[in-house]
């Protein structure tokens, strides 16, 4: 059990001070203190002659002799006096110690909630973003790209087209454009590449005075090969419409490089080779991600092992005369739920003794199990809007204490009315002082 731990200002009351255990009695410091014995011995160091305006005399079996030569009287009073001026204010600093250790004796104080185990397993329901659902959840995403180098294992002529993304704009009507597969699309320059599938492009809308092109993205291919079809960004159009109101209208972007365009001999690698880097790829990134958003999740909120997906994709593999370079990219997913909420709505559905205490919370909340009940989850967790799972496992119920009233109340007491506090605190297991 996890003691939670406070210090108090406890001042103990002076009447119990002399009962703590290994503490001398104050009046003993001047009596039996190191600093006061010294003092002692300084005054015993030499006689002093008797007078009849000397009140206070040492015994004689206390007086030290150490010549048979009698010292002058002034000079022993100024002797004292002397000693008297260094001693006393260590002998009041020792004193001021001592009571302030006696009286502060006891201050760490350690409180002890009341605990239990209770096993979970209850059924919950989130919506994202929504702050006046019973339990919110937002997501987080992180990527991450990697590659390998695989040895080659020999050559090959090969003959490969470029090819990439691009969006295709309807600015022509509010009607959508059927366009079959293969369609041409052509840069400015002349060059040719065809959309690898049909598609379909939305008509145009206007929201507020403002004309918005209906639009659609398709991947594309070089209509040769080479890598004179390696491009940049650049703009295309659409030769079919050439003689058409449409040509003016639609158009398209790429996306971003369009690549991979060759003609000539390249390295290559043994499938299983390849296939091994890849998988050790996809481990590694795996591993990486789940780390990096573990380590930057507010305490606030919670992240379970199982509320997160890794989705990869793998990208064109690179030929050089080193060997293949094999690259993949992974893209983590997940849920954040708030810690508090959580507990709250868990522990409305759970049943454990607790209850009659007052306030409550989970303990260790990850240590729980979560599965999904929603269709499509988690591959599709980016687009969630509201999911539904259900926790299980065992876990720790806590009584919530208020710490600050508890010192408060407990300032001043002595100890020995620890206990009686207890009647004023029903999640209060116990108090131990120090």
């Amino acid at each position: 059990m996890k003691e939670k731990r406070i210090i108090s200002d406890v001042i103990r009351s002076p009447h119990t001070a002399n009962t703590n255990t290994g503490r001398r009695p104050l009046s003993d410091v001047l009596r039996k203190g190191d600093i006061g014995q010294s003092l002692a011995k300084e005054l015993e160091k030499k006689p002093l002659l008797k007078k009849p305006d000397v009140k206070h005399v040492l015994p004689e079996h206390n007086v030290h002799h150490e010549s048979s030569v009698t010292p002058n009287l002034n000079k022993s009073k100024s002797f004292i006096k002397k000693t008297a001026w260094f001693s006393v204010p260590l002998v009041a600093i020792f004193v001021i110690y001592m009571m302030i250790s006696v009286l502060f004796s006891g201050a760490d104080l350690k409180i002890v909630p009341k605990s239990e185990q209770v096993q979970i397993s209850v059924g919950i329901t989130a919506k994202k973003g929504d702050l006046k659902a019973l339990v919110p959840f937002e997501t987080v995403t992180l990527s991450e790209e990697s590659s390998k180098l695989v040895a080659p294992t020999g050559t090959k002529d090969v003959s490969e087209k470029a090819g990439g993304r691009v969006v295709i704009y309807n600015a022509y009507s509010t009607a959508s454009q059927k366009l079959i597969k293969d369609t041409r699309l052509e840069t400015p320059d002349g060059k040719i590449y065809r959309i690898t599938t049909g598609v379909v492009v939305p008509g145009l809308s206007v929201v507020n005075k403002e004309t918005i092109p209906g639009s659609v993205e398709v991947i594309v291919s070089a209509d040769k090969p080479g890598e004179q079809y390696n491009v940049g960004l650049s703009d295309f159009s659409i030769p079919g419409f050439k003689g058409d109101p449409r040509y003016e209208k639609f158009y398209a972007r790429s996306k971003g490089e369009i690549k991979g365009g060759y003609v000539g001999s390249v390295q290559t690698a043994s499938p299983g080779a390849v296939t091994a880097a890849r998988n050790e790829l996809r481990t590694a990134i795996k591993d990486s991600l789940t780390k990096q958003v573990s380590s930057q999740i507010p305490a606030t909120f919670v992240l379970f092992k199982d509320a997160g997906n890794v989705t990869f994709e793998t990208k064109d593999d690179v030929k050089n005369a080193s060997g293949v370079i094999v690259k993949e990219k992974g893209t983590y997913t997940g849920i954040l739920l708030p810690r508090e909420a959580l507990a709250k709505e868990v522990l409305k559905k759970s049943i454990y003794t607790l209850k009659e205490t007052g306030p409550a919370t989970l303990k260790d909340l990850e240590n729980l199990t979560l599965v999904f009940q929603s269709a499509g989850l988690p591959e599709m967790l980016a687009q969630a809007e509201s999911i539904e799972f259900s926790l299980s496992g065992t876990t720790t119920v806590e009584a919530v204490i208020d710490f600050d009233k508890v010192k408060k109340d407990i300032s001043g007491k002595p100890r020995s009315e620890f206990n009686a506090l207890l009647a004023n605190y029903s999640g209060i297991k116990k108090l131990k002082g120090r």
